[in-house]
C-alpha cells in the first residue's frame, strides 16, 4: 500500500510538471472533459496549491500530519458528524503510508 501511495504522489507531481500525457488519457477515458476544462483545473490547482502547498511544501506531496487531522476531527465532533465516545481520534488514522515517502514538490 505505501508503495501505492508513493506512486500516487509521484504522478501527481510528474502531472503538474508536464500534465499534455495525463490529460490525454484524461480526454479519452472522459471526452466530454474538454482541453480548456482541464487547464483551467490545472491553473486553480497550481494557483492555490493544492497538491504542493502547506505542509506538502517541506513534507513532500500527499503529507498527513496528526495537528492537520485533529483540526478536522475536531470540526467534525464538533458538527456532530463524528461521535468522540465511539471512536478514539487516535483510532481513526495511521500515518504509515506517508511519513517515508517525501515526494517533494
Amino acid at each position: 500500500m505505501a508503495a501505492f501511495v508513493k506512486a500516487s504522489m509521484e504522478g501527481w507531481k510528474s502531472y503538474l510538471r508536464d500534465p499534455a500525457p495525463g490529460n490525454s488519457l484524461i480526454g479519452k477515458a472522459n471526452p466530454q472533459m474538454g482541453a480548456e476544462q482541464i487547464a483551467f483545473g490545472i491553473a486553480q490547482m497550481k494557483q492555490y496549491q493544492l497538491v504542493t502547498g502547506g505542509d506538502a511544501k517541506t513534507g513532500g506531496i500527499g503529507i498527513i500530519t496528526e495537528p492537520r487531522l485533529k483540526k478536522t476531527w475536531d470540526m467534525l465532533v464538533k458538527n456532530k458528524l463524528i461521535d468522540a465516545s465511539k471512536v478514539p481520534f487516535e483510532q481513526t488514522y495511521t500515518l504509515e503510508m506517508v511519513k517515508d515517502a517525501g515526494v517533494m514538490p
